[in-house]
């Protein structure tokens, strides 16, 4: 049987070596505006961000921009079809850090890649 999301998404939090504590993570996502949601099918990390921001600013968990047009997947874990179905409201483009490049798309491009 395969380890929940959350024991993935911590172990690869702490593979990464960030100088970030997984805890305050978690935190900053809970408590500035970002987006936390945990269940035995997935755990991801999201916060509203401006596609603009500079590699700096998007890579720090505790800056939520209040003009946003991109939700930003800070760690995700499990089905990612679930992740971006449930963000608390839609922006226009989806981000995240894969194989440490870069990655933007439109979120309608997105949700539909899993529709059936």
């Amino acid at each position: 049987m395969s380890a929940p999301p959350y024991h993935r998404a911590r172990f690869w939090h702490f593979s990464t070596a960030s100088h970030w504590e997984f805890a305050q993570v978690i935190a900053a996502h809970g408590e500035r505006g970002g987006y936390v949601h945990i269940t035995p099918e997935v755990f991801v990390l999201a916060r509203p961000i401006r596609r603009d921001w500079s590699e700096d600013d998007i890579c720090n968990p505790q800056l939520v921009a209040e003009e946003a047009d991109c939700w930003h997947l800070w760690l995700l874990s499990g089905a990612a079809s679930a992740a971006v179905r449930f963000l608390p409201y839609p922006l226009p483009f989806v981000s995240w850090h894969r194989r440490g490049k870069f990655r933007v798309h439109r979120l309608e491009d997105v949700l539909r890649s899993f529709a059936p």
